[in-house]
């Protein structure tokens, strides 16, 4: 069984999988089938696997047992798994099913190419030594992405924040922000990121203001200052401010 990342494979339409599968058979030159019958019964019972060399299983994350490291969901995936390679390397930090669950129910367990990859990259950004050195940090999940946002500020010039992320560092600065755009729990660590920030004097960059649609008129757009987001608004294209 092997765990990956690909933005097309989260596509709901079947005929964008049937692409899918059908270019991974080329590649590997193995009979690649789709399946999405891992919600009603067992792989090893799953007609496909007479049909295939390779089942394709459906996005995991719209599965409760997957997000909730179900151990019987785990079992039943890994039910024809003998050895499991991660190469999730951007999910590897998640407690999932798919990632915690069926290696402990496999012979063997293994990274990918793509997650040894992955690795050795993020070791070289950690070992560069020129300057200056700028972090783009973006996505949500600070709470277990904290450790590795704190190194990033004891060893960069300067933090950009973006995405999700950027709610939570803009909140710990004192700035307004929706509740609905922060996460639960890592207001600490966002104060400890920042507290360390400003004690080595390195510039933080944050949005400044936004292109907003609010629920009112979803289809009129207007530029929202940083500390005046609407609770309904949603944020589009950001520009930035230094702190």
């Amino acid at each position: 069984m092997v765990r990956f990342d690909s933005a097309i494979l989260l596509q709901k339409e079947l005929d964008l999988k049937s692409q899918v599968t059908n270019f991974l058979s080329s590649v590997l030159q193995l009979k690649v089938a789709p399946s999405r019958c891992i919600s009603n019964c067992s792989l090893s019972k799953m007609e496909e696997l007479e049909k295939a060399d390779i089942l394709l299983l459906e996005n995991l994350s719209e599965f409760k047992g997957e997000l909730a490291n179900c151990s019987k969901f785990a079992e039943q995936l890994s039910s024809v798994v003998d050895i499991f390679v991660n190469d999730s390397f951007s999910n590897s930090h998640k407690i999932l099913a798919s990632t915690v669950g069926v290696p402990r129910f496999c012979s063997a367990c293994v990274a990918g190419f793509h997650f040894e990859e992955s690795l050795c990259q993020l070791k070289m950004a950690a070992q560069i030594n020129k300057k200056p050195c700028i972090a783009i940090i973006g996505g949500g999940n600070l709470f277990d992405k904290a450790s590795a946002v704190r190194y990033l500020a004891s060893r960069c010039d300067g933090l950009v924040f973006v995405g999700m992320m950027a709610f939570q560092i803009m909140h710990a600065l004192g700035l307004h922000v929706p509740l609905n755009l922060l996460e639960g729990g890592p207001l600490k660590e966002a104060s400890n990121i920042v507290q360390l920030a400003q004690n080595r004097k390195i510039p933080i960059l944050y949005p400044k203001d936004f292109w907003c649609m609010t629920n009112d008129f979803p289809k009129q757009m207007e530029i929202f200052p940083a500390y005046g987001i609407l609770d309904a608004a949603k944020s589009l294209k950001p520009t930035y401010s230094e702190c």
